[in-house]
């Protein structure tokens, strides 16, 4: 890899920032399920829209557009039709 000074800066500047942030979130995570729903507080419109936007990162976006650059329209037929599937899927429970 062709890393210099600064790429190597920004990777453990993230790692120790990770690192740092364990212990101060460890004593509000007590089981699996305040993990994945904020202890079961959360509804269910919160949680479909926080696991979107988890998705949604700047290298997700430039995948979906050469993804529809290179199959065009039908791949995103698809990916719509699914997001109604899983959006039905979701409200339902």
């Amino acid at each position: 890899m062709n890393f210099h000074l600064v790429d190597w800066l920004i990777v453990a500047a993230v790692y120790a920032g990770v690192v740092a942030g364990v212990p101060l979130t460890r004593r509000y995570m007590r089981s699996v399920a305040d993990f994945l729903a904020a202890g079961r507080t959360a509804g269910r419109y919160l949680l479909t829209v926080s696991n979107g936007l988890a998705a949604l990162g700047a290298i997700s976006i430039v995948a979906f557009l050469e993804q529809n650059y290179v199959a065009g329209f039908p791949l995103a037929w698809w990916g719509m039709t699914m997001a109604l599937v899983v959006l039905v899927v979701t409200a339902s429970g």
